[in-house]
């Protein structure tokens, strides 16, 4: 009888071991899924994005031929525009509205107001160039990389968006961390600044960094030997 019942408690315990098994199996099964889902509508977030500047580049130019400026802040924006001093650019949000007859309806970023597409231009009265800001959700799209835009290093102002279209003679504002030759951060548990991603470019060395790097200081384009601290700091 006493054996029996020791044979009963080991028995309870193996099937309690096999539901806490299945059970943490079935919460990594949902949470795979849940990274998968929100990867594919990511990447479908962001086709609709590079879609959308395309097709606004284009009434945009077509609007320019029309009248020799391009659209003003009021006539596309949902709200006032914001003058960036140190970028010499006015900036507002598009979402919703029209551009008659050339846009009966402006988009709005699939995630507004989480992201926008920011309007940057010139001048409020009679642009000469624009560039619309946005932020895709694939952070490793290679376009990202290609306009120089690594670490959300693009926009006016403290940045904050890693993709764009533009007028043919505008420029991107963006932080020279995105194009930089050399990286340096303070790594975890250590003072100094040191370079890192050494031997690697784009983002393979942005990725090498950000893994050994104090993230809550983030990373630098050049260092002062003198002090060995860690100077131009990039965006994240």
């Amino acid at each position: 009888m006493f054996f029996s019942s020791n044979k009963n408690k080991v028995g309870m315990s193996l099937i309690e071991m096999l539901i806490v098994i299945a059970l943490i199996l079935l919460l990594l099964t949902v949470l795979l899924f849940y990274i998968n889902i929100r990867g594919q509508l990511g990447k479908g977030w962001d086709g609709k994005r590079k879609a959308q500047l395309n097709e606004l580049s284009k009434v945009f130019e077509d609007y320019y031929n029309d009248k020799n400026c391009y659209p003003k802040p009021e006539e596309v924006c949902t709200d006032a525009p914001v003058y960036y001093n140190d970028d010499k650019v006015y900036a507002c949000r598009i979402c919703g509205g029209s551009l008659s007859p050339y846009k009966d309806e402006l988009p709005c970023d699939p995630e507004d107001p989480k992201h926008i597409y920011l309007y940057t231009v010139d001048d409020e009265n009679c642009p000469s160039y624009f560039v619309i800001y946005s932020k895709l959700s694939n952070e490793r799209d290679p376009e990202i990389a290609e306009i120089g835009c690594l670490l959300d290093t693009c926009g006016p102002g403290e940045r904050g968006y890693n993709y764009a279209e533009m007028s043919p003679n505008a420029d991107l504002l963006k932080n020279m961390c995105s194009e930089a030759v050399n990286l340096f951060c303070y790594p975890e548990g250590f003072t100094g600044c040191n370079e890192c991603g050494s031997g690697l470019s784009g983002q393979e060395k942005v990725d090498a960094c950000l893994n050994v790097c104090d993230k809550a200081r983030g990373l630098f384009t050049h260092r002062d030997d003198s002090t060995s601290t860690c100077t131009n700091a990039c965006g994240y």
